[in-house]
């Protein structure tokens, strides 16, 4: 049923027209420019993809996950030049050979150093397995942005640990990362979570993965009875990184929305009791057809060969010493 549907939506998302209603005629110029953007960053991000796939995870396991955020990369170089310079010429030296490029000069006593830092901001837009997304909601807040807290299961190497400036005593508390705990990431796997190419414990301690987790949570640091939304980056007992955002960076969605709830129902949930029942009824059929097709006879003992009669080949022959030795037992044919 899911490959199915997914074989429907599919020209729908390659073919639809992302379109922005203009709120009057002075905005229609606004909104066709915002639609053509957001059409064009899908394709840049690679976003129709990300939309199948968490379109498919919604159809079979009940809500598909999307995370949108921006990715930002730093980059520090440094360049050394003998002095003296001229003013001009250090003037010339603080600017900047790239967008967002921040300069710093140092000077010593026969040289100058310039640090120039650049900062690349690239919007992504990810799909999200649910089996790793947690949350907490209550009956008056279900929707993503006004959730007390949610949060996603993240599997980082000590070498990107070290990068986000951790110590080596800090890597190594942290836990390092057990797919047993998690049913629905070992269903994921399906046949092949018993391969052993799957474990890492062979890997050097640098590459091997550690549980972390990325956390969207609102507190009231100040106790003044007002909350902020804050990233948490945590791994065990390690707190990696802490900052106040402005949203939460996920949406979700589902085929079969439920009143007041986050999780809605996927095609399974829907539909597995009429799967089941012709599952069933087909198995019924098949265990019929067998009996139809050989079934079972009465013998008169001595008056037949009896490896004839168990032989099981089709239409063989049986030898017996009286026409009334072997008698059909009966049975109701259901294919009818």
């Amino acid at each position: 049923v899911v490959n199915s549907l997914m074989a429907q939506v599919l020209p729908i998302y390659q073919s639809t027209q992302i379109e922005f209603t203009p709120d009057g005629e002075q905005d229609e110029d606004q909104a066709q420019l915002e639609s053509d953007f957001c059409a064009h960053m899908l394709d840049k991000c690679n976003g129709w993809q990300v939309l199948a796939d968490s379109s498919f995870n919604a159809l079979l396991i009940n809500n598909g996950w999307i995370k949108v955020f921006v990715d930002e990369e730093v980059d520090v170089t440094r360049e050394t030049y003998a002095g003296p310079l001229e003013p001009l010429q250090i003037d010339m030296l603080y600017q900047p050979t790239a967008e967002n490029q921040q300069v710093e000069i140092t000077e010593n006593q026969d040289t100058y150093t310039v640090k120039r830092t650049t900062t690349t901001r690239t919007l992504k837009i990810e799909s999200r397995p649910p089996d790793v997304m947690v949350f907490r909601t209550n009956s008056q807040q279900y929707k993503v942005q006004d959730l007390p807290f949610i949060g996603e299961r993240l599997l980082l190497t000590g070498d990107e640990l070290k990068a986000l400036g951790l110590s080596k005593d800090e890597i190594g508390s942290i836990p390092y990362a057990h797919d047993d705990n998690w049913e629905a990431v070992r269903s994921r796997k399906g046949q092949y979570q018993d391969r052993t190419e799957d474990e890492d414990t062979g890997l050097q301690d640098a590459a091997r993965l550690r549980e972390c987790w990325e956390t969207y949570v609102r507190l009231d640091i100040n106790e003044n009875g007002e909350t902020e939304l804050y990233k948490v980056l945590y791994g065990g007992e390690v707190l990696i990184d802490k900052e106040v955002v402005e949203s939460v960076p996920y949406a979700t969605g589902s085929p079969v929305l439920m009143p007041h709830r986050l999780v809605g129902q996927g095609m399974f949930e829907t539909m597995y009791q009429i799967q089941d029942a012709k599952t069933h009824t087909l198995r019924q059929y098949m265990d019929n057809l067998s009996v139809m097709n050989s079934s079972k006879l009465g013998v008169v003992e001595g008056m037949v060969n009896i490896d004839d009669c168990t032989n099981g080949r089709i239409n063989s022959i049986i030898r017996m010493k009286s026409p009334d030795a072997v008698l059909p037992i009966p049975a109701t044919d259901v294919a009818n």
